[in-house]
């Protein structure tokens, strides 16, 4: 299950994609995107993916 402290406002991630992407490269750990308080998506790195 993802660590709900890793959650981000849609607006934030979008200001700063290339950042989020990277920490979550290196961590491993998901990000949770939310809208309106709620978790819309969550971004995973590749490796994790396969």
């Amino acid at each position: 299950m993802a660590n709900l402290t890793n959650s981000h406002r849609l607006t934030e991630f979008q200001r700063n994609a290339k950042e989020f992407i990277d920490t979550m490269n290196q961590s491993r750990e998901p990000v949770l995107i939310t809208v309106d308080g709620k978790v819309q998506a969550v971004l995973v790195d590749p490796v994790s993916y396969q």
